[in-house]
């Protein structure tokens, strides 16, 4: 599925769809603190590079990044 081009950046169409991205982005982070919106940016990081990996993989990648020295001593 093909994304459609944007609206030319001078044009009143651009300018609307430019706030509609930022009131959706500013919804998604509405209420999220700033570790959880890492996190999250993180783990959307991975999805991308790696699509073929399981939510398994991707948490116990995300758990060897963010606390890798609460893994080395739990799993000896």
């Amino acid at each position: 599925m093909t994304k459609p081009p944007l609206p030319d950046h001078s044009s009143q169409e651009y300018l609307w769809w430019s706030q509609g991205a930022a009131d959706e982005a500013a919804a998604r982070d509405e209420g999220v603190n700033g570790d959880a919106r890492q996190v999250r940016d993180l783990v959307e990081s991975l999805a991308r590079r790696h699509p073929e990996w399981t939510m398994e993989k991707l948490a116990v990648s995300v758990a060897k990044i963010v606390c890798p020295d609460k893994l080395r001593r739990r799993f000896r």
